[in-house]
């Protein structure tokens, strides 16, 4: 299923911001408290992991990739690395956006309700991960206040399903469909 767009209106709701802060990056990410965001479970709390991508479009449409470094000891503040060379296209929108996972051909542009961020693929399915779930399976949107700020506040695009199973047969695979057996993402 492609996802044409995600809606960045969503960054009109009242979190609790992280108070972790890493000194001088390039970016920092800094994850929802409540309720909690990416990129892998540490019991119901979302974490960073190093060696994540992200794409954030410096006020421009289209991305430059980003690795996670420095994540800080609760897992919810990280520094992003560049990689490759910077993209510098013209300045489009009024603040830097960023999308997990990177997506090579995303696009952002502003529209009259906020920010959309087209060319994003969820996957239809998902591979088992203990404790977590799928590598890059669980989409996130990061905003800052200007183009000029470099602190970016994740949320979430979707939910998590979790699915608890007991006892000793071996499970090969989970198949969730909709009401007329269509997949649905992730």
């Amino acid at each position: 299923i492609t996802i044409v767009s995600l809606m960045l209106s969503l960054f009109a709701c009242q979190t609790k911001e992280s108070t972790e802060h890493i000194d001088n990056p390039d970016f920092e990410g800094v994850m929802e408290q409540l309720p909690e965001t990416k990129t892998s479970l540490s019991g119901n709390t979302v974490i960073w992991e190093t060696g994540d991508h992200v794409a954030i479009f410096e006020g421009t449409a289209t991305p430059n990739e980003y690795a996670v470094s420095n994540v800080s000891s609760y897992g919810t503040t990280c520094s992003f690395t560049l990689q490759g060379s910077k993209n510098n296209g013209d300045v489009v929108l009024d603040k830097n956006i960023a999308l997990y996972p990177y997506y090579r051909g995303a696009l952002a542009e502003k529209v009259e309700y906020g920010y959309a961020i087209s060319g994003v693929e969820l996957p239809s399915e998902q591979e088992y991960s203990q404790d977590s779930f799928g590598k890059e399976c669980f989409p996130m949107v990061g905003m800052t206040k200007s183009v000029q700020d470099k602190r970016l506040n994740f949320k979430n695009v979707c939910g998590l399903l979790e699915i608890n199973l007991a006892g000793t047969e071996t499970i090969k695979s989970i198949a969730l469909t909709g009401n007329n057996n269509e997949k649905i993402s992730g």
